[in-house]
C-alpha cells in the first residue's frame, strides 16, 4: 500500500492507494478513459539563515520538476544498457558509467566523480548504488 497526498494551496487530501490485480485488457481500457497530469514535488520543511539582502525567514519550500527534470526523471531507474566495455545507467536523473579502463580493472564515473579498480563489470555495477549515494552525500556537504 502506499499513501498519495493530493493537495492544492487551499486543500490537502490523503489517500490509501491498494493494489488491484488487472489482467492487461483491464489496463488498456483504464489507460484510455483517464488522463493523468503527474507532477512530481517534494516538500521540505527548512529553516532559512541570512539571505539575499539581509533578511531571515523560515520557509516551506515546495521542491518541484522542471521541463529538464521532467525529462531526466521520466526514463527508467537503474536500468543497465551497453556492452563489456561501457555500460549506463540513470540514477537519481543522471548518468552513471561503468568504463573498462583499457586494463583488466572498470571504473564507475558520475557526476565528475569516480572511483575505480572493479575487477568486472558485474562488481562494478553491484557497486554504482552505493558509488551514487557518496557522490550525493559528498555533493550536499559541499553546500554551506
Amino acid at each position: 500500500m502506499a499513501q498519495l497526498v493530493i493537495s492544492n494551496r487551499s486543500k490537502k487530501k490523503s489517500f490509501t492507494l491498494t493494489p488491484v490485480p488487472m489482467d492487461l485488457h483491464t489496463l488498456r481500457i483504464f489507460s484510455c478513459r483517464i488522463t493523468l497530469r503527474v507532477s512530481w514535488s517534494l516538500q521540505m520543511n527548512t529553516k532559512m539563515s541570512t539571505v539575499a539582502g539581509g533578511r531571515l525567514s523560515a520557509t516551506n519550500m515546495i521542491v518541484t520538476l522542471d521541463g529538464g527534470g521532467k525529462v531526466a526523471m521520466s526514463g527508467p531507474q537503474q536500468n543497465w544498457t551497453g556492452d563489456s566495455v561501457m555500460q549506463t545507467a540513470v540514477f537519481a536523473g543522471q548518468q552513471l558509467r561503468a568504463i573498462s579502463d583499457s586494463s583488466i580493472y572498470f571504473d564507475l564515473h558520475y557526476l565528475g566523480f569516480k572511483t575505480c579498480g572493479f575487477k568486472s563489470m558485474a562488481e562494478a555495477k553491484n557497486a554504482a548504488p552505493a558509488f551514487a549515494k557518496t557522490v550525493l552525500a559528498h555533493m550536499s556537504g559541499l553546500i554551506r
